[in-house]
């Protein structure tokens, strides 16, 4: 009997450790300003750039290399996308930058996932993932739970990867 009680004992200890609450891993916000380095690869180009969220719905890209592109700076407004050279803005010119379109994609992908209309996937790994449609295709973004700095964005009907780094919120 006494076994039997000890055994009765140890399960239900067993099971109330079992049912206590985990903590959820914490999930940093959204940043509203921050910068980041960023690696574009789209159309056999390949691209460095800073990415910067001023305010919101107010995105920029600054080419770094290929040095002849430094000059190049992709805007977004209110989900319009120009190109500037040396700070003046460039007309119909501007779509001829493989990078423009690459731009695009990223700031309507990320205006999704500020807006709250991309699908949030359950953080894994310290991961948390966010997935939409745009104009090129099916998107895969990702950012560290932790810190909040973007990881990865891919639009695979496209050919297009971006790869994150360095970064800083303001």
């Amino acid at each position: 009997m006494k076994k039997l009680f000890a055994l009765l004992a140890a399960v239900i200890l067993i099971l109330a450790a079992g049912c206590q609450k985990t903590k959820e891993a914490e999930i940093s916000p959204l940043p509203e300003k921050y910068s980041t380095a960023i690696n574009m690869s789209y159309a056999c180009t390949d691209t460095k750039a800073i990415l910067t969220r001023n305010a919101q719905g107010t995105w920029g890209i600054d080419v770094v290399e290929p040095e002849i592109l430094d000059p190049l700076t992709f805007s977004s407004e209110n989900g319009k996308t120009t190109v500037s050279l040396d700070g003046m803005p460039l007309s119909d010119e501007g779509s001829q930058f493989p990078q423009k379109d690459l731009c695009s994609m990223l700031f309507e992908a990320l205006e999704q996932v500020y807006s709250g209309t991309a699908v949030q996937s359950p953080v894994n790994d310290g991961i948390i993932t966010y997935s939409g449609a745009i104009d090129s295709g099916g998107y895969i973004l990702t950012r560290n739970a932790g810190d909040g700095s973007w990881i990865r964005f891919t639009v695979n009907e496209a050919q297009a990867d971006i790869l994150f780094s360095e970064y800083k919120t303001q």
